[in-house]
């Protein structure tokens, strides 16, 4: 990332039925350059809703998930 983009971290957990609308939101505000969307270990479908966006993921996984266990941590994680 260059110098002066802006990056936005996005902790998800079962969000299947919002992340879609909240990253079309996200993405009509032109002064964000990328989007990386922190998958906390959902067991609905919000890795495959966020697998059809086009945005930066990065998942936990359960073993992951018991070092990194709440939303602060994963923005930690996602920078």
């Amino acid at each position: 990332m260059k110098k002066g983009q802006v990056l936005i971290v996005v902790p998800v957990y079962n969000e299947a039925d919002r992340i879609a609308d909240t990253i079309k939101g996200l993405k009509e505000i032109e002064l964000i350059d990328e989007i990386l969307i922190v998958n906390d270990g959902s067991t609905d479908k919000t890795g495959e809703v966020i697998e059809e966006l086009d945005v930066s993921i990065i998942t936990i996984t359960k073993k992951q998930r018991q070092r990194f266990c709440n939303e602060k941590s994963d923005r930690r994680k996602g920078i």
